[in-house]
């Protein structure tokens, strides 16, 4: 046969329900819309319990010695491949505002990094930063100006510091950026994925100190203090979703084929070849088979914008790479279908005609 007689043979079967192509692609399209949405939802649930973690600060670090951090030797921690920011703290004069004479703020002075770790999506360093609770109860914003008894103090930005488990001192307190010149009293610093960096972080300890007096610990101790994110997905159990769709596809593709063996032993009988047949039934059952892949990831795709709008809120960036993630899955589903029409097919032979014939 020609590759214009099987297409015409193809095409002929679908149409008249011979290959029962409809419930075919319904049965794929539902096998894999469970099996991936699955393990999205479960990649998704990963996500917000990583965002969770890094949110209370628990992938920070910090080192305290009272006058015995190197303040630049804390922020060039961030030149490392496992820090992302670093920044040194101690502890200043309070801010006195002119108009709260009797309540004095609390106040230290950071270096440039100190400000990253406490909150990296701002870049406005020129300035004092003032958190949530204390910028709503004096009533400013960003770029607001505070009168003190030392002068105006502009507010360069205002940060979130949530009563989550985290060190609370930064809660109520004005934050003054500084030179990462002299002698600091503690040593932050945020690493991500998360890593053991206390032997970095004790680097940042004057060599005249004894650094075994270093208290090295997490700001935040009730998230833990480290998140294996990578162990997580990887050992998640709905990893295997789409590999069980695979296999599920193969019992489907050979079944479907397996009823209409004595089709295919009628047709070796009056001279087409099993290699013929199994381009024609893969043919068959691969374009109702590539139908429900594509409703099915079309509805996962949906979905996941759904979730990015703010069900979930996870990002655009994180739905597009779980999309991809399981798009990689459909290669199980698409192979194991091959296989299973192509063993399907393998198992009927000519002289058998009579017998299936007889037992029809």
């Amino acid at each position: 046969m020609n590759v214009f007689s099987v297409l015409s043979e193809i095409w002929r079967d679908i149409l008249s329900g011979v290959s029962r192509a409809a419930s075919f692609a319904m049965c794929v399209f539902s096998v894999v819309a469970c099996c991936a949405g699955v393990d999205a939802m479960q990649i998704i649930a990963l996500e917000r319990q990583v965002n969770d973690f890094r949110a209370a600060k628990g992938d920070v670090s910090l080192v305290k010695l009272d006058h015995g951090v190197n303040g630049q030797a804390c922020a060039d921690l961030s030149q490392s491949q496992q820090i992302q920011a670093s920044g040194a703290l101690r502890q200043a004069e309070d801010t006195v505002l002119k108009v709260l004479p009797n309540n004095a703020i609390t106040t230290y002075e950071v270096t440039d990094g100190m400000l990253n770790v406490v909150d990296d999506t701002q870049s406005d360093h020129i300035g004092v930063w003032v958190p949530t609770a204390l910028a709503s109860k004096l009533g400013v914003a960003r770029g607001s100006v505070l009168d003190t008894r030392h002068g105006e103090l502009r507010i360069a930005g205002v940060y979130n510091w949530n009563e989550d488990g985290r060190d609370t001192r930064l809660g109520y307190a004005v934050l003054i950026p500084v030179a990462a010149t002299g002698v600091f009293d503690e040593c932050w610093a945020s690493s991500w994925p998360s890593a053991e960096i206390s032997a970095q972080m004790r680097q940042s300890v004057y060599a005249a100190r004894n650094p075994t007096q270093a208290q090295v610990g997490s700001l935040n101790y009730t998230v833990g203090s480290s998140l294996d994110a990578y162990g997580l997905f990887s050992t998640r159990l709905t990893r295997f979703g789409m590999p069980f769709a695979g296999v599920v596809v193969f019992v489907l593709s050979f079944m479907y084929c397996r009823r209409r063996r004595l089709e295919f032993a009628g047709d070796m009988h009056v001279g087409v070849s099993k290699s013929t047949l199994v381009v024609q039934m893969i043919g068959e059952y691969m374009l109702p088979g590539l139908t429900g892949l594509i409703c099915a990831y079309g509805g996962l795709f949906l979905l996941l914008i759904i979730v990015r709008s703010g069900f979930q809120g996870i990002s655009i960036r994180d739905a597009y790479a779980i999309f991809e993630c399981e798009l990689l899955g459909s290669l199980w589903v698409i192979a194991l279908l091959d296989l299973g029409v192509l063993v399907s097919v393998c198992f009927v032979r000519e002289r058998d005609l009579f017998k299936l014939f007889k037992a029809r």
